[in-house]
């Protein structure tokens, strides 16, 4: 059984229109060949990473094939909450993630998500660096 924090509650979710739209509008993107990834500083940096989908028609007309990629995106957002602490993330899918396997698709996601971390981390010592020290 998984254990609570590991799953895709609702509080790990993006699930309103504003939600996404502060995501989309902070313009921090991390791209591939598979997908784009758009983060932004969850509004307290204490509460868990949220995760919104936004897999459309135009990637595959095929629900099934969808499904698959969202399946693979929540499944490694699960295995990274912890390194993704702090940040909500969007993840939008291109046509030609329908056509790599399973592990490639897995490796990509996990990686852009990796970079997104890094760069949120990167923020916060500069932010921090210019409380403590403003020019």
């Amino acid at each position: 059984m998984l254990h609570k924090s590991c799953g895709f509650s609702r509080d790990r979710r993006l699930l309103k229109a504003v939600e996404f739209k502060r995501v989309f509008d902070n313009k921090r993107a991390f791209r591939d060949s598979y997908m784009s990834v758009f983060s932004a500083s969850a509004l307290d940096s204490t509460q868990p990473a949220r995760l919104g989908l936004a897999v459309a028609k135009k990637v595959s007309l095929k629900a099934h094939e969808r499904n698959r990629l969202k399946r693979l995106i929540r499944e490694s957002f699960r295995q990274n909450q912890a390194i993704l602490k702090g940040l909500d993330l969007v993840v939008v899918p291109r046509r030609d993630a329908v056509d790599g396997s399973n592990v490639l698709f897995s490796e990509a996601v996990n990686k852009l998500f990796k970079r997104a971390a890094s760069r949120a981390r990167q923020d916060s010592k500069n932010r921090e660096t210019k409380r403590i020290n403003p020019s």
